[in-house]
């Protein structure tokens, strides 16, 4: 059901800042395609946005049927998507707040304001401000995802493999995780992928289905994948599986079945890869966060080329402010002459998809969204690891529009 948003105004939010998830003709929804792409009802209602990005997740009271855990699942999923972000649970004359949260408490209470206080028209206005309402947790899904893949590439390092090895086996497991887990890939893709593997699983378990999974994402990518010391993947497999034994390949299982990490000091983390949910991580962070990795592990890269990351949304707020008013529109070209990992192409991607929403009233196609990606934006970078992150993001972004 549609939130009416006469009741959001009632705690100051804006009409024009509110999507309505329930709305096919929104070219907002693209934000969300990760909430939206069930055939059933989308995940929460409405969305309010502040600066372009979520501020507030607002579901009907009614949908949750009063049950805590329904809340903590949704908060958990909701945090996935990286923003700090609010849930609302909007009542008949109230608003309960929770703080969206990586790893919730079951019981958690909200806040609760009711439309007809002194300060429920400041509500929005405070939370876009930054004013914590109610208790936040203080992980955050960079840092526990950072920590992750670090722990992952401690693991293939304790066997002597070398950093180009370990940035191409960590990246190359990241992105088949992420192809399952947006719904890309599914089991009736298993034939085409690993016929020797009896489920998608188990893509990573023997040197025939992994040299078949590699190859498939070699012809599947066009060979911008991460390159990897040797091309008869048969042999390659092969001989790491006879000098180091199958359990090399246990941080790359990890990843692909969410499974307990295994590095050392790494029971001591907060999550797990299988408390992750790569359906709503967005590839934006995903690409922030695998270029941080890439330069612990290649640290003389990143001072003889002076690369730092950008923070996603912070590319996004800048692309948003810098189409601002432009006359071209969805048919503008860009250029990126600095890329790293692809943060600003994959926001301005984004932008131009949208645009075209707008501007047609049309949800663009799948010609379409090729048409803008193979046209429209170009991007340059000294770093052979850098433009192959780029070519990664912008294919899951395209697959995901």
């Amino acid at each position: 059901m549609s939130i009416p948003f006469g009741q959001l105004e009632e705690f100051g939010a804006p009409v024009a800042s509110c999507v309505d998830l329930h709305n096919a003709k929104d070219s907002r929804l693209l934000r969300y395609t990760d909430l939206v792409r069930t055939p059933k009802e989308p995940l929460v209602d409405c969305v309010v946005e502040y600066q372009n990005n979520a501020l507030l997740y607002v579901v009907d009271h009614a949908r949750l049927s009063g049950e805590n855990s329904k809340v903590s699942q949704l908060r958990h999923t909701l945090a996935m998507r990286g923003d700090l972000a609010w849930l609302g649970v909007l009542k008949p004359g109230c608003m309960e707040i929770y703080p969206t949260d990586l790893n919730p408490e079951a019981e958690a209470k909200p806040v609760s304001f009711t439309n007809e206080s002194h300060y429920a028209k400041t509500l929005l206005p405070r939370l876009a401000q930054g004013e914590e309402v109610a208790p936040r947790s203080s992980l955050r899904l960079r840092d526990e995802l950072l920590a992750l893949m670090v722990d992952a590439a401690q693991e293939l390092a304790r066997y002597r493999l070398t950093t180009q090895e370990i940035i191409a086996l960590v990246g190359r497991a990241l992105f088949f995780r992420f192809l399952v887990g947006r719904g890309i890939v599914c089991e009736r893709h298993l034939e085409d992928i690993a016929p020797s593997s009896s489920y998608l699983n188990r893509c990573f378990d023997d040197k025939e289905s992994l040299a078949e999974t590699n190859y498939w994402l070699d012809a599947t990518f066009n060979g911008d994948l991460l390159a990897l010391p040797e091309s008869d993947y048969v042999k390659y497999f092969g001989r790491l599986i006879e000098e180091h034994g199958k359990q090399l390949f246990r941080p790359l299982n990890a990843i692909l079945n969410l499974d307990t990490a295994i590095a050392p000091g790494a029971s001591q983390r907060k999550l797990d890869w299988k408390d992750l949910e790569f359906d709503h991580v967005p590839v934006g962070l995903l690409s922030e966060t695998y270029e941080e990795l890439v330069y612990r592990f290649d640290t003389n890269a990143r001072h003889s080329t002076s690369v730092y990351y950008t923070p996603y949304h912070i590319a996004e707020y800048m692309v948003d402010e810098a189409f601002y008013g432009f006359e071209s529109g969805s048919r503008s070209r860009v250029l990126d002459p600095a890329c790293g990992a692809g943060v600003f192409l994959v926001a301005t991607f984004r932008k131009l998809v949208e645009l075209r929403f707008q501007e047609t009233g049309k949800r663009p196609t799948r010609k379409v969204i090729r048409n803008i990606l193979e046209n429209q934006i170009t991007g340059f970078d000294t770093n052979r690891h850098a433009r192959t992150l780029s070519a990664l993001a912008l294919y899951l972004t395209a697959l995901e529009l």
